[in-house]
């Protein structure tokens, strides 16, 4: 699975409705200053964090399963080859 930049869809949500820092922080609960640094990429969101905006701004790209890094191999168990 590709890495999933919530930064990038955070700014790119608030510049499309035309919202603020500040507009785009009180949507999502959260100080300006935290929202700042969640969409610049100085602090990495908790896996329920990811989810609560998620849900909140309906974004339709995937939230990766794990934060420790990229999702490991499938093994298709009918064909024998590797997936990912």
């Amino acid at each position: 699975m590709d890495n999933f930049d919530l930064g990038a869809a955070l700014r790119h949500y608030r510049k499309r409705e035309l919202l603020t820092m500040r507009e785009m922080a009180d949507k999502l609960n959260m100080s300006k200053s935290a929202y700042e640094r969640l969409e610049n990429g100085i602090i990495d969101p908790t896996y329920k964090m990811m989810m609560d905006i998620r849900k909140k701004l309906d974004l339709e790209e995937p939230i990766p399963t794990s934060l420790e890094g990229p999702t490991p191999p499938v093994l298709d168990s009918l064909t024998g080859q590797i997936f990912g």
